[in-house]
């Protein structure tokens, strides 16, 4: 985990066994799972947020879904919890790079109402800054 630079730029926060990738660019966190959202895995993908949610500095998060391909209700709804925590902290908090069948499930469940889901071009419309991080 690198520590926070005073210029904002692009920061690794990966520890060794997280199941989440992150990167930090001056006020927003970016997190990537790096595995499908499971019973067996959602309290520790919970668990992971309870620090960056607490960060000052932090006012949005977006969890990029690029290597999920599936969720199932435990993962669903450590990512309800995930929602609330954030927006009882006055943050933001985005979905992106949703494959078509979580894009279904999130959107029939009503996801949306939680939480911005966007489609990765929307995103990067919305964030030119995270193009890079992106990748």
């Amino acid at each position: 985990m690198k520590n926070e630079a005073s210029d904002g730029s692009d920061q690794n926060f990966n520890g060794g066994n997280e199941i989440n990738s992150k990167v930090k660019y001056k006020d927003h966190m970016l997190v990537r799972p790096r595995v499908d959202l499971l019973m067996q895995n959602s309290k520790e993908f919970y668990g992971e947020f309870s620090d960056i949610i607490d960060l000052e500095q932090i006012l949005t998060i977006t969890i990029d879904f690029q290597d999920v391909s599936f969720v199932d209700s435990s993962g669903a709804g450590a990512i309800i919890r995930i929602a609330n925590a954030i927006r009882l902290k006055g943050k933001i908090l985005y979905i992106v790079n949703l494959n078509k069948n979580l894009s279904s499930v999130f959107r029939l469940s009503g996801f949306h109402r939680l939480m911005k889901i966007l489609s990765y071009e929307e995103y990067i419309d919305s964030f030119p800054e995270m193009t890079s991080v992106m990748k």
